[in-house]
């Protein structure tokens, strides 16, 4: 009887556990939802700007550790700085071709692996932001994936 107890509670919470998302704003009409390891931002126009050093952390940064993917939605038109700062085991970001501003630092100390965007290599190389500000990279993107 405490064998199958025990069993029923371990399978009760590991399935409450997805039912639970964490949801919130990030800017004036963008909001995000952490659910299964995915944080998605949706909605249209600018992210807010975070500062790690002067403690304005972005929202989901007490959950950052269990942040695998970001989806980023189309209509975003910019990712803040500080975004997803720490967010050691990010592995994957998808990012629309409506982002036309990465903010500093967005993604540092992260371990993203796959990056895919929407939209031409000609339409992203022609970013001012791109080699300055994303990751580090300092060339353009078609050079990155050759």
């Amino acid at each position: 009887m405490k064998h199958k107890l025990f069993t029923f509670i371990l399978a009760l919470t590991a399935s409450v556990g997805t039912l639970f998302a964490e949801i919130g704003t990030c800017g004036d009409n963008l909001t995000w939802d952490l659910t299964d390891s995915v944080l998605t931002i949706s909605g249209t126009g600018v992210m807010k700007d975070y500062d790690y050093y002067n403690k304005r952390y972005a929202p989901w940064y007490s959950s950052r550790q269990s942040i695998r993917t970001v989806t980023i939605s189309d209509g975003v038109t910019s990712i803040g700085s500080y975004a997803f700062y720490y967010c050691d085991r990010l592995r994957s970001v998808a990012i629309p071709n409506s982002v036309t501003s990465i903010g500093t630092f967005a993604f540092r100390y992260s371990n993203i692996s796959t990056i895919k965007f929407t939209g031409s290599i000609a339409e992203w190389c022609n970013k001012n932001w791109f080699p300055e500000k994303f990751l580090g990279i300092t060339r353009c993107i078609s050079k990155v994936f050759q």
